[in-house]
């Protein structure tokens, strides 16, 4: 995959995290928090648009959660992608199971590659907690800008939501070549389990050179291509420019720290935004 670190895998990377920060062994691999073996289930909407299914007691507090989308370009931009796509059926669904985390999963291809289902699960508490840094240079930034402004609420469950709508941009954009990697990262770990672990495997080697890295490298190359919707969200919901020069250090700290893969990922982001010349400035030192 374009972008894709080529790091070592060794039997200490052995466990993900899922949007909670929760570590889960890689050999119940989870792709956007869905085992890769469930991906490819249909589901039983025909009509393409979104389907809410939001239960009673979370409805409220999720028609903030929209509103907040919502009031972005970014946010109506990426709703209205799919609330008007000619063949995919998105379902958002709230789960008391995911707590302060989010998913993306059930995916669903036609012959032709056309992604025809989906399905964005967003925790019943969202609105609070951010996630691993590793994996999420951006929503994780947010808890260092609590000093300057109060991040939770709201307009952290929308950035939690731009992220997740990233996941089914790639998934649709993937198309079958996507549902392949997925399958053959499903493959990866059940022989990966049964070899005692050892990654020289000449197997895992040929699987991992067709899939274009090792499942935790495709997992943290699809996070950070998420975290960049996120960032998008952001940079126009933040009120000034002294708070979006804020984020973008904390950004900055954290990629710098913990997640250098997503270097490329921001820089595409500065480079396709109209920033201020102050806040310009700021990401023109983040992205060297």
């Amino acid at each position: 995959m374009p972008g894709l670190v080529k790091a070592q895998y060794a039997p200490k990377s052995a466990a993900g995290q899922n949007d909670q920060g929760e570590q889960w062994p890689l050999s119940k691999c989870q792709i956007d928090g869905y085992p890769v073996s469930n991906l490819g289930c249909p589901l039983s909407s025909s009509r393409p648009h979104i389907e809410e299914v939001i239960p009673p007691q979370h409805r409220g507090k999720y028609q903030k959660w929209k509103r907040e989308f919502l009031a972005t370009e970014t946010g109506r931009r990426l709703w209205d992608a799919y609330d008007h796509h000619p063949t995919l059926t998105l379902i958002i669904r709230v789960s008391q199971d995911l707590a302060t985390g989010a998913s993306t999963g059930e995916f669903r291809w036609d012959a032709s590659g056309n992604l025809t289902n989906a399905t964005i699960t967003l925790g019943c508490k969202i609105d609070s907690g951010y996630p691993a840094s590793v994996y999420y240079p951006v929503l994780s930034s947010l808890k260092g800008l609590d000093p300057f402004c109060a991040f939770g609420g709201p307009i952290l469950a929308a950035a939690k939501m731009a992220h997740e709508f990233e996941h089914v941009n790639q998934a649709s954009a993937g198309g079958i070549a996507y549902r392949d990697q997925n399958e053959m990262a499903y493959a990866y770990e059940a022989l990966f389990s049964v070899n005692g672990y050892k990654t020289n495997d000449p197997r895992l080697l040929e699987l991992a050179e067709k899939m274009g890295g090792t499942p935790v490298e495709i997992f943290e190359y699809r996070e950070h291509r998420s975290e960049t919707q996120a960032m998008r969200y952001l940079l126009e919901r933040l009120e000034n420019d002294k708070l979006r020069r804020v984020f973008l250090v904390s950004v900055k700290k954290t990629m710098n720290r913990v997640a250098h893969s997503f270097q490329q990922p921001f820089a595409e982001v500065v480079q396709s935004i109209d920033l201020s010349r102050p806040v310009l400035s700021v990401a023109v030192e983040v992205k060297r």
